[in-house]
């Protein structure tokens, strides 16, 4: 069976009782949302929607009525419920739900396999438990309770909630050139200290002059095989180094979105008197 576990603290019977999961609805991984509430009597609205009369326990609420939300991280769902996601749906502002897995123990989805002699039960040693990879510090300022006896993973733990070892930026100096920039985003993963050494214009993936000179170019083609100014397929595949606009799930879902993305702590980016701009084209081209 299936419960929910607001604030991953204990599972309690949801709104489809034994078999609630958590769901988040589209304003997370798409171009959608709610501006208003779907739960209404109007059932042939475009705005109608019958899982917004469901109980979102992690959300946004514009009136501050709980079962008035218009974006929920955490609503509650039948276990059933199909994941219906596909690219007109994204693009139109429909509304969509997948299952959610929260990464801030906000909201849990609790599960207990169904028995017929009953609940099994299973001791495990605490020294057995994976570590938490992640830090006191931060369960802390989310407001966030955690047992006594959880095993942090010293890696991300030390008195401050901060590991220092961590910081590398003054013995880890990378020297930036518009070559580190001439397949896309430049995705800072590693602290360090990165110094900018000439003017950088961010153009990435554009048309040939070749192409733009054709009397039939146009830069918002569709008919090409990979969109300009975008991450090609080989890019945006889900092992690529920047996934997401082909399946519109993933980081680079917009494309490319900026010119620098810091991934990591302990990063220092140094101008050194010269400049980051796009090119005027891309510009106009990359609304995000």
């Amino acid at each position: 069976k299936f419960n929910v576990a607001p604030g991953c603290t204990s599972c309690v019977s949801g709104d489809f009782d034994d078999n609630t999961v958590y769901y988040i609805d589209s304003h997370s991984y798409c171009f959608s949302g709610a501006v208003t509430n779907g739960c209404i009597d109007d059932v042939y609205s475009g705005n109608y929607h019958s899982e917004s009369c469901n109980t979102c326990d992690v959300g946004t609420w514009p009136d501050g009525q709980p079962e008035q939300w218009t974006k929920c991280q955490a609503i509650h769902m039948d276990a059933d419920h199909p994941i219906d996601h596909d690219h007109i749906t994204c693009v139109a502002h429909g509304l969509t739900f997948h299952p959610a897995l929260s990464l801030v123990r906000d909201a849990c989805t609790c599960y207990q396999p169904m028995e017929s002699d009953g609940i099994i039960e299973y001791e495990i040693a605490i020294n057995d438990l994976p570590l938490v990879t992640s830090t006191q510090h931060e369960m802390t300022r989310n407001g966030l309770s955690y047992a006594g006896n959880i095993q942090w993973d010293l890696a991300y733990n030390n008195n401050d909630g901060i590991d220092d070892s961590l910081d590398a930026r003054d013995t880890n100096i990378i020297y930036l050139y518009n070559s580190d920039f001439a397949d896309g985003t430049l995705r800072i993963k590693e602290s360090g200290t990165y110094i900018i050494m000439e003017d950088i214009t961010f153009n990435f993936n554009p048309p040939s002059e070749e192409e733009m000179s054709s009397d039939s170019f146009s830069p918002n083609s569709i008919d090409v095989d990979e969109l300009y100014w975008y991450p090609t397929y080989q890019q945006a595949s889900h092992n690529g180094d920047y996934p997401g606009l082909y399946q519109y799930a993933g980081p680079f879902t917009l494309g490319f979105f900026a010119g620098i993305t810091v991934e990591t702590d302990y990063v220092t980016i140094d101008l050194n008197g010269f400049t980051l701009q796009q090119d005027y084209k891309f510009y106009f081209q990359q609304r995000f």
